[in-house]
């Protein structure tokens, strides 16, 4: 019976592992799951919203949806979790998310243009920049500088009263909701000594017309409490990310209203 009882267990074992390596067999980067993003029904805009879009359309918050801040785990329709989709990359965006470009590693200034890139529709008093790790092109607002670390390009200016400041990320494509949970996450866990608050997220929202998801917060930053508005979204075999801060005192204010949509107006993916 001891010998019976062994190979029964074994073979359990053997059954257990076969199970597990099925149901693993997503790679890192979410396989074909990941290239799937269920698209909600946009909401109708009202006039109460007009104020709360300047990047992107607002149409939902967080307060039906599952916080990643919470433990929700989103099913991505085939068995496996968002947690185990969520890309790997080297500059994670929460590690050094809204500090801005100085004190990384391989930062270069961008020689900006006057001429749009290829199906760029440029604002007045903004010039080009492009980023082709990144796989886009940027409009720099005048006064302006352009940065870029590999596929991120950081967009800046000096002026201490606003602070308003740009951020944008390039990934393989991936599910935006994806990619801007792990972000809250981790900048969560980051900034939790800085006060950080979560406002609200939304998986229907808008940018450049296409479905995206945002993610709206507010942390302390060298003394200063800060506003941030992140968006993210696919585009062809990209996902990119947009993030916009200022200081909490100026948000959409004091003329930084109109930064942020001239902004969303002037990023363009580059042809692949």
């Amino acid at each position: 019976m001891g010998l019976v009882g062994l190979l029964v267990a074994g073979l359990a074992a053997v059954a257990f592992l076969l199970l597990r390596g099925d149901s693993a067999s997503p790679g890192r980067n979410g396989g074909a799951a990941a290239g799937r993003q269920s698209q909600e029904p946009a909401a109708t805009r009202t006039a109460d919203d007009q104020a709360d879009t300047a990047i992107g359309e607002h149409a939902d918050t967080s307060a039906s949806q599952p916080k990643a801040s919470d433990g929700s785990r989103a099913d991505s329709g085939n068995g496996t979790t968002s947690e185990e989709l969520a890309p790997s990359a080297a500059d994670l965006p929460s590690q050094g998310l809204g500090a801005g470009h100085v004190g990384r590693q391989g930062v270069l200034e961008v020689t900006t243009e006057d001429a749009d890139a290829p199906g760029q529709d440029l604002p007045d008093n903004y010039s080009s920049a492009r980023n082709p790790v990144g796989g886009y092109a940027v409009g720099v607002p005048t006064v302006y500088k352009a940065y870029t670390v590999g596929p991120t390009t950081f967009v800046e200016s000096n002026d201490t009263m606003i602070e308003a400041n740009f951020e944008v990320h390039s990934y393989e494509s991936v599910d935006p909701w994806v990619r801007l949970t792990q972000d809250e996450k981790l900048f969560a866990k980051e900034h939790a000594e800085d006060q950080y608050k979560k406002l609200k997220t939304s998986r229907r929202w808008t940018y450049r017309g296409k479905p995206a998801v945002m993610w709206e917060f507010t942390w302390t930053r060298n003394g200063e409490r800060t506003h941030g508005r992140q968006i993210a979204f696919r585009d062809g075999p990209r996902t990119y990310t947009v993030l916009y801060r200022s200081s909490d005192t100026w948000w959409l204010s004091g003329g930084s209203q109109f930064i942020p949509p001239d902004f969303e107006q002037a990023f363009t993916p580059l042809s692949q």
